[in-house]
């Protein structure tokens, strides 16, 4: 089996959030399968509860970085929506870290009507956090390094 960039950057996704989930929790159970599309996984609680990873990526090693979403990127995000609690879309920024949104905090930047391509744009300062704005708005608050895990503990609780 070939191995891409996809997959890559999927199992950088998978390896952060394993680790920051279990410095916040040694007693939480969950499985992990695959999602809706090749560009996606779930992480199935043990409340019922399931949290589905979008992952985008790029190359790019210095910041600004930019994010395309043609609109099958955004209809398979609206697919999980659909099928999980919580939705999370992670970008990740070359070697410089992840960035991680909550589906509520996506439509801040992109609305709700898909345009043929859109962009998100993150930025980032020298031990700063990020920025994150998109054709439709930008980020009123800046995101850290360790909100992967933060926010799916708070989507499986």
């Amino acid at each position: 089996m070939d191995i891409n960039d996809q997959d890559i950057y999927q199992g950088v996704v998978f390896l952060k959030a394993l680790r920051q989930v279990e410095e916040l929790s040694t007693d939480l159970n969950y499985k992990i399968r695959s999602g809706t599309s090749k560009n996606s996984f779930l992480i199935e609680g043990e409340k019922t509860r399931t949290v589905g990873i979008y992952v985008k990526y790029t190359k790019k090693p210095r910041s600004p970085w930019s994010f395309s979403f043609i609109q099958e990127h955004q209809e398979e995000i609206e697919v999980l929506a659909e099928v999980c609690n919580e939705v999370l879309i992670t970008f990740v920024c070359h070697y410089d870290g992840i960035v991680c949104l909550t589906y509520k905090e996506l439509k801040e930047v992109l609305d709700e009507t898909f345009e043929e391509s859109e962009r998100v744009s993150i930025r980032r300062k020298a031990r700063g956090n990020y920025w994150v704005k998109g054709r439709d708005g930008r980020m009123e608050a800046s995101i850290t390094r360790n909100d992967l895990g933060k926010k799916i503990m708070e989507a499986l609780d």
